[in-house]
């Protein structure tokens, strides 16, 4: 198992300072955030957050992933904002569990945003996003509102398995590609 470690929301904002490289990532696997860490509109290199527990919330406003962009596993004590954000690949979130919002609206996504078994407690908004890859959202676990008016899904969605608390907010949205929808 790996060994667990504390980390500050500076020093965190302080290695994503690094010139983006194509192929690598930082490691920031199985990292304690102790305090709110704020990345809106930062252009960011590769990071692998895989496993951390952030307990504030965390702000990626508007902010650029040029590289890897994982959560996998990883915990949120409180919202997630990412509104406005671009993920130049993947943006992956399955596994994650969310305590507040889930805050998506006015995303692009050029690779598949991917909530597999994730589980939020609070509202999921995906307002105005594009995703050009797919979206994924097997197995999830909602137990507040979902609102994907006006998303568009190059490559569709799927949510086999998904249990949301109420029937998502659709107006608008098309989605293109394959598709297995509540």
């Amino acid at each position: 198992m790996t060994a667990r470690r504390a980390i500050t929301a500076a020093a965190v904002r302080a290695a994503l300072g690094a010139p983006f490289q194509h192929g690598a990532a930082l490691d920031f696997r199985h990292c304690d955030v102790v305090d709110r860490l704020d990345l809106s509109g930062l252009v960011l290199p590769g990071c692998d957050f895989s496993g951390a527990r952030f307990f504030a919330e965390v702000s990626a406003r508007s902010a650029v992933f040029k590289g890897l962009a994982w959560f996998r596993h990883a915990q949120f004590a409180a919202s997630l904002d990412s509104a406005g954000a671009l993920f130049e690949s993947d943006g992956r979130f399955d596994d994650a569990g969310i305590t507040g919002m889930a805050d998506f609206s006015r995303v692009e996504c050029r690779g598949v945003l991917m909530l597999d078994r994730a589980r939020c407690l609070g509202d999921l908004a995906l307002v105005d996003s594009r995703i050009f890859g797919n979206l994924s959202m097997a197995d999830m676990r909602l137990g507040g509102r979902a609102d994907f008016s006006n998303l568009t899904c190059f490559g569709g969605v799927w949510q086999a398995g998904a249990q949301f608390a109420e029937r998502p907010q659709q107006a608008g949205a098309e989605i293109f590609g394959r598709a297995l929808m509540m």
